[in-house]
């Protein structure tokens, strides 16, 4: 069993579609519904967490991004200025082109750090 749902998850791209309409829903928030913490920067850090984390997932359900890491920050250059770009019209959002770096470096980040995520996520899915 543990090899058809690895397969089944990546066939259709379950995990790519699911983070990314998560990113979209949690961006996309009315400004009341955020929490506030008292944290400086504390926005700046979600918004790098949720693209590493998006693009992995990425990088996990399109493996050949690996090899080909200008097309991954195209992708991620266009979430990024489209999810801000989404946010003038969510209410109290507003567009913040310091978030998008945010999100690209977050994406930077993926681009450096995904071979052990995805292989731990491997081994867990084959149950090994």
């Amino acid at each position: 069993m543990g090899g058809r749902v690895p397969h089944f998850i990546r066939r259709f791209r379950i995990a790519s579609v699911t983070m990314t309409a998560v990113v979209l829903a949690l961006l996309l928030l009315p400004g009341k519904d955020i929490p506030h913490v008292d944290v400086p920067n504390v926005d700046k850090a979600v918004h790098f967490a949720m693209f590493w984390l998006w693009s992995l997932v990425l990088l996990y359900d399109w493996r050949s991004l690996a090899t080909r890491v200008p097309l991954l920050f195209i992708i991620g250059t266009a979430m990024a200025l489209g999810t801000e770009t989404a946010q003038l019209f969510a209410i109290n959002r507003s567009f913040d082109l310091r978030d998008a770096a945010f999100d690209l470096l977050g994406v930077a980040a993926s681009a450096l750090t995904f071979k052990w995520p995805i292989a731990l996520v491997d081994r867990l899915l084959d149950g090994r």
